[in-house]
């Protein structure tokens, strides 16, 4: 018989055929997996799925000691459902040994499936919001969206930043243009992104902040994208993340980059 929720779910898949045939099977299966609880997460979950999303399930034990076991009977589950395997990756190719990616080719449409194992505590710590599935003894419960983690003021973000910051110019003066670029990439994840957020009180993440921020410092973010391998504008990019970074620091704790700005102008 399919649960409510199950059928809510169905709901938010109108029109994602694709998606829903792979709902339905997993939920089924999974439902058998030994698990104390099953739940969806991510878009599904939080209400707002397109053809993009994909489908998260997490799979919730009381301790680790079943893992093993189960990433197999999950290999299986993925191997038997609607459409045609594209890819299928294990927790240790992707970084995280309890989480497995699948991709599937049902149709025309490509979905990709993500299935975590977790433990009962690591469930209870997580700020992801949820359904749960299947809860025969409703200890798992619907997580909605908590206050997220947002960055905290660093001063010594400046000086760390003028450090790789000329490490980067260095690069470039020598003619290493993709490990100026490179460098250039890691400036903004390390140092741009943890300072926009902790100004604005944001999570630290580049998902959806194109959103979150004012126009001007949209503009100015986008700014240290290069527009081409050419070293002046490697230089105009790079030149556009340190004046940004400067603008977000507070004066005290902004001298080290301020020096290395003027030898770099």
């Amino acid at each position: 018989m399919e649960s409510l929720t199950l059928r809510r779910l169905r709901r938010r898949l109108r029109g994602l055929p694709a998606h829903r045939s792979l709902l339905d099977h997993c939920a089924a299966a999974f439902a058998d997996a030994g698990a104390l609880g099953v739940a969806v997460y991510g878009s599904l979950a939080a209400g707002r799925p397109d053809r993009w999303s994909d489908l998260d399930f997490a799979l919730v034990y009381a301790d680790r000691r079943p893992f093993a076991a189960a990433r197999r009977r999950v290999d299986k589950v993925l191997a038997a459902a609607p459409g045609a395997a594209v890819v299928a990756l294990a927790g240790i190719d992707v970084g995280n040994g309890n989480l497995g990616v699948f991709v599937r080719e049902v149709g025309r449409e490509i979905v990709k499936v993500d299935v975590q194992l977790v433990t009962l505590a690591e469930w209870r710590q997580s700020r992801v919001p949820a359904v749960p599935l299947h809860d025969p003894a409703r200890r798992l419960g619907t997580r909605r969206r908590r206050a997220p983690l947002t960055a905290k003021p660093d001063a010594s973000l400046p000086a760390r930043f003028a450090g790789w910051y000329w490490t980067a110019h260095v690069r470039l003066q020598r003619g290493d243009a993709l490990e100026a670029l490179d460098l250039l990439a890691m400036l903004r994840t390390r140092f741009l992104l943890p300072a926009l957020c902790a100004r604005d009180r944001l999570p630290v993440t580049w998902r959806g902040l194109e959103q979150q921020l004012d126009a001007p410092t949209r503009r100015a973010v986008r700014a240290t994208f290069p527009r081409s391998f050419q070293r002046g504008e490697l230089r105009r990019a790079l030149r556009a993340a340190g004046t940004l970074i400067r603008r977000l620091s507070p004066a005290p704790h902004a001298a080290a980059l301020e020096r290395i700005l003027r030898h770099t102008a």
